[in-house]
């Protein structure tokens, strides 16, 4: 006879929780398929994940919350959701007009964030990586501050480049040069010819490589038509194209809409760090999609 008591599920699995209202395009959907060693579980609403705590006992390892707008998540759901599941580790993707929240809000303690352009581009592979307990990042407690965060970042395990018939060149696009110093000696662990341009020359005499890495400096007008025709001059240039890499402060989602046109594209924001710009550097090298016209 059924005594009405709740059902503890015990899984094997990474229980991931996936919150977006799937008002905005930026929040790619999540899925794990052809993985059986994680279990996906998509919401709508924070209320809907407490009732499902509540009622199934289901307690994820992992909460992604996809916040669009200010306030989409209220603060008395969040702190209900975290008294009841205390150990779940939580990650907050901040739309574009969300990024200042932990500057300008009240947000809670131990939440790794990502802006919208990061996630587009590490969703996948930090998927993957959630699965790892060993990870920095799953090892760290619930209470974890922001600079413990951020050194947990900087310690993951930084990913290998794909295997391409050599000579690998990268070109590194600047109006300051020196300000991608670091980026030219992350990559000296691989065989890479790195050349560093800037955004006028390369206009002129643009070298054919496998990628190339923009700084983004103002992101006005003029900057982002200059750096279509960059992106168009290098397509012209090679038959299998250019995967490109831009570095953007704060990067506004209507003014990158033309990367639609290239799938070798991704926009990163600044500051960066190494594994995301590894990441987005191996999404960009592997895809080899023609453009569209």
């Amino acid at each position: 006879m059924s005594t009405g008591a709740p059902v503890i599920v015990f899984a094997m699995k990474t229980v991931v929780f996936f919150v977006s209202d799937c008002q905005s395009e930026l929040a790619l959907p999540l899925t794990a398929e052809g993985d059986a060693s994680i279990a996906v579980h998509t919401f709508s609403a924070l209320e809907k994940v407490i009732d499902t705590v509540r009622t199934r006992q289901i307690f994820p390892d992992w909460l992604i919350l996809f916040q669009d707008r200010p306030g989409q998540f209220s603060q008395a759901d969040r702190y209900t959701l975290h008294r009841l599941t205390p150990l779940t580790r939580w990650l907050v993707v901040h739309g574009p007009w969300c990024e200042s929240e932990p500057r300008t809000g009240t947000p809670l303690p131990g939440v790794l964030r990502l802006s919208w352009s990061q996630w587009r581009v590490v969703a996948k592979d930090l998927l993957q990586l959630l699965q790892n307990e060993t990870n920095p990042l799953s090892a760290l407690p619930p209470t974890a501050g922001e600079e413990e965060i951020h050194l947990a970042r900087s310690q993951l395990p930084i990913p290998t480049l794909p295997h391409i018939e050599a000579p690998l060149q990268i070109a590194l696009i600047g109006t300051y040069p020196d300000e991608l110093l670091w980026i030219r000696q992350m990559l000296e662990r691989w065989p890479v010819e790195v050349l560093m341009t800037t955004p006028e020359a390369a206009l002129v005499n643009w070298h054919p490589v496998r990628a190339a890495i923009y700084d983004v400096q103002a992101a006005n007008a003029d900057e982002l038509r200059q750096i279509r025709r960059l992106i168009v001059r290098s397509y012209r240039a090679s038959p299998r194209g250019c995967g490109w890499v831009l570095l953007a402060g704060f990067p506004i989602c209507e003014d990158y809409q033309f990367i639609q046109y290239w799938p070798r594209i991704c926009v990163l924001p600044k500051p960066t760090q190494h594994w995301d710009l590894v990441v987005g550097l191996r999404s960009v090298l592997h895809d080899s999609t023609p453009a569209r016209a």
